[in-house]
């Protein structure tokens, strides 16, 4: 079921969302100094509505009514969801656990110490 995620042939909704990126810029030799720039970029992220909406009862609220991250028109054959409060990486795990019921960490993450943190707790 992870595998679904992110693939356009079979989806029939799309997530918008925006991707950061921190880039570092050198100022000039002289000052040594480098500034970071943050870049952002919209991203899109497909999905299948009817296998989300089986396994999440907030998708299917979502798929059924016109929740305000549901785009009302509709130009091609996606539903929109435009997902502002969230970036790319944590709309595209969302998914994958909603699809899969498993994410994996690599054993240095941040991310898994504060979840098995909050599991133990």
């Amino acid at each position: 079921m992870a595998a679904l995620i992110d693939v356009p042939n079979g989806a029939d909704v799309r997530f918008v969302c925006l991707e950061h990126e921190i880039e570092s810029e050198s100022e000039g030799e002289g000052e040594g100094g480098e500034e970071d720039k943050m870049r952002s970029r919209k991203r899109v992220i497909y999905a299948n509505s009817q296998i989300l909406a089986s396994r999440s009862q907030y998708f299917q609220d979502l798929f059924a009514t016109a929740f305000i991250e549901t785009a009302q028109v509709s130009t091609d054959r996606f539903k929109t969801v435009v997902v502002e409060s969230a970036d790319f990486n944590t709309v595209y795990w969302m998914l994958r656990y909603v699809l899969a019921f498993f994410i994996f960490f690599h054993k240095s993450s941040q991310l898994q110490l504060l979840v098995h943190e909050r599991i133990t707790v």
